[in-house]
């Protein structure tokens, strides 16, 4: 195990840390908004790759198959955007480049350091301030309304969720934002899915360093469990829950046990849910869900859209601009072609399978840490089926960044033995 140093632990904090506040920006350079999150990731990825004993103690041949994937993926996107005005633009290969060297960042780091932290306390405050965080800033930028308890009160009352963060749109366009449909997708998808990859790195450290935590930090992190499940389900993000409930799914399947605590365990989330479902926020949702047809309409008729374009070209595809389906696997037929047919089942399938094989390891030998490797997957899995053309956010980036250290963590103990 590499012994971890202060600067790094404090930078992959913040990386952490300033994941959920995307719609805060810090300057505007040229045109290009930098967020805190740019600038810390940045900072962590040069030192990390700038640390000898973290690269000595990586294999690449561990994650040899998701690195030929992801490049296979970046190869087709730097072809479309350099070639061909048209569907992908060389901001996507850029923001993605930048992304997947975040996740290979935080991959190699918790891998090396085994999820250990020489003041792990601190570490799990840092990273349970996060839904603290955000519910604050959000209240400010609520506040800048006339009456923002009416504004509350009403969103709530009139089960209209797009009411309530309406202030946090202008707060988002005054920070550096100027389109409004990036601004709502932004909230809408990108922020509450940084909530739930936070609670999943979270959650990683806290099993990883249970002995080692003090009363006082496991109370703050069960409060910012329970916290980021609120935000979760009140931010009306269909695939940031769907992700959320079958990661909870994979979780009982792989610690199931009929004893007295789990039974009381199982007990205590079925109340919290009802007490969630049966409330304002379960209202808004059911109205999300099955009253905005509109959504759903448009997406069966890109989605048909695309079928079409792929069946007049169904080897080489259209390198043109069209509706994304909201599908990584149909966008990339429908644009490169029987390679991205490949490309991205390559990528979605090796990503899968290796976190599912180490998660029945885990299963085995009783490692909660190895578990959540294909309990993390599940958020990039379900945002590739219903992200816009098929690109993955920070968020979702973040946890392959996990599920490649539960990965590489599996081969470094299988050598140990």
């Amino acid at each position: 195990m590499v012994r971890n140093n202060y600067l790094a632990t404090i930078l992959f904090c913040a990386v952490i840390l300033s994941a959920p506040i995307q719609w805060q920006r810090i300057v505007n350079i040229g045109g290009l908004s930098l967020a805190s999150f740019h600038i810390f990731s940045f900072l962590f990825c040069f030192s990390i790759f700038l640390n000898k004993k973290i690269l000595r103690s990586i294999k690449l041949s561990q994650i040899i198959i998701i690195c030929s994937a992801l490049f296979y993926y970046l190869f087709l996107l730097f072809i479309a955007s350099v070639f061909v005005d048209g569907h992908y633009d060389f901001r996507d290969l850029i923001r993605q480049i930048f992304y997947i060297v975040t996740s290979l960042s935080v991959g190699f780091y918790l891998s090396a350091t085994k999820f250990h932290f020489r003041n792990v306390n601190m570490v799990v405050f840092t990273i349970s301030l996060a839904p603290f965080l955000l519910i604050f800033l959000m209240w400010l930028a609520i506040s800048e309304a006339r009456d923002p308890m009416d504004t509350l009160v009403m969103a709530i009352s009139g089960k209209d969720p797009d009411l309530l963060i309406r202030q946090i749109f202008g707060a988002a366009i005054r920070s550096g934002e100027e389109n409004l449909n990036s601004v709502q997708a932004s909230l809408r998808h990108q922020i509450s899915g940084a909530i739930l990859a936070v609670l999943f790195f979270n959650i990683a450290i806290f099993i990883a360093n249970y002995d080692l935590l003090i009363r006082s930090s496991k109370l703050f992190f069960f409060a910012s469990v329970f916290l980021s499940v609120i935000v979760i389900a009140a931010s009306m993000s269909r695939s940031i829950i769907l992700a959320g409930i079958v990661a909870y799914m994979v979780h009982l399947v792989f610690t199931i046990k009929f004893k007295a605590r789990f039974l009381l365990y199982i007990m205590a989330v079925s109340i919290c849910g009802i007490f969630v479902l049966f409330g304002p926020i379960g209202e808004m949702l059911y109205t999300r869900i099955l009253g905005n047809t509109t959504s759903y309409s448009v997406r069966i008729d890109n989605t048909s859209s695309a079928f079409q374009s792929i069946d007049n070209n169904i080897i080489f595809g259209m390198l043109s601009k069209a509706e994304s389906s909201h599908n990584l696997i149909i966008d990339f037929w429908m644009v490169f072609g029987i390679f991205g047919l490949i490309s991205s089942t390559f990528l979605i399938g090796s990503l899968v399978i290796r976190s599912y094989v180490v998660g029945f390891i885990g299963y085995q030998s009783h490692s909660a840490i190895l578990k959540l490797g294909c309990i993390a997957v599940n958020l990039p899995l379900i945002r590739w089926m219903t992200a816009s053309r098929g690109q993955l956010s920070f968020p979702e980036w973040l946890c392959i960044g996990l599920v490649l250290a539960c990965i590489m963590l599996n081969e470094r103990s299988n050598r140990c033995v």
